[in-house]
């Protein structure tokens, strides 16, 4: 069986993204899930949320609940490449040089 990690924090980015995508205020969204501003800060930048809210944002901001989670809709193998660019938009100079240097070494690997 293999095992998902699931990066709560990017969800809360990718649900950001859709917000502001869609052109809403953090008070719309709040509105349209009848819950408080504070709870849309902690789901956009804490990842804080539950399965039964998730989808109800997944449907208010019509975007598919899978894209949510894992950055992509099934049958789009381009996830990968957003995690990546989402994670290295977090990392400093030196820690992106790093991941550069590592990812040069296993990409002329045998692997």
């Amino acid at each position: 069986m293999v095992r998902i990690d699931i990066d709560f924090n990017l969800i809360g980015e990718r649900i950001k993204n859709a917000r502001i995508k869609k052109g809403w205020t953090k008070a719309k969204m709040a509105k349209e899930i009848n819950e408080s501003n504070s709870y849309i800060n902690k789901i956009e930048n804490e990842g804080e949320i539950n399965l039964k809210k998730l989808a109800k944002i997944s449907q208010i901001l019509e975007v598919e609940i899978a894209e949510l989670i894992v950055g992509t809709i099934p049958n789009n193998y381009n996830y990968l490449e957003n995690d990546l660019h989402q994670i290295l938009l977090k990392c400093t100079r030196t820690q992106r040089k790093f991941i550069y240097n590592v990812a040069k070494i296993v990409s002329q690997s045998q692997l």
